[in-house]
């Protein structure tokens, strides 16, 4: 992810440190049928949700049916932007390496496992609902 904002920040002489990602969700159910890479930043896949479930109709988060933990995510699109301001009614997803959230808190305060905060739409239900 360093690298893909470090490219950006080269061929747009924008300063690495303006920059932060915005999240697309992409309807493809299939990553592998994807035969190119974007022009601009990276298609993430293989991420899983916990206690949730998204609509590939609407492309947003909403309720995990019964009985049912963890749910494919879409392919997400990270795009690098300048002094990006996600939507406030977003929800802000914490993404870890390994389905055990704990880790190591770093000198920063986060956990060595968690890797960023990815924005998902979310309905009429506010992104407050979620945590």
């Amino acid at each position: 992810m360093t690298s893909v904002l470090q490219n950006f920040s080269r061929s747009t002489k924008v300063a690495v440190d303006r920059l932060s990602f915005e999240f697309q969700f992409k309807p493809v159910k299939e990553p592998l049928t994807i035969q190119q890479a974007p022009d601009i930043g990276c298609f993430v896949y293989g991420l899983y949700i916990e206690a949730a479930n998204f609509d590939w109709n609407k492309m947003v988060l909403i309720e995990n049916p019964p009985g049912m933990m963890h749910n494919e995510a879409p392919v997400i699109h990270f795009v690098p932007k300048e002094n990006y301001t996600p939507d406030p009614t977003d929800y802000e997803c914490p993404l870890y390496k390994t389905m055990t959230r704990s880790g190591n808190l770093s000198a920063t305060g986060h956990s060595t496992n968690h890797v960023l905060n990815i924005m998902v739409p979310t309905p009429k239900i506010q992104s407050t609902y979620w945590t």
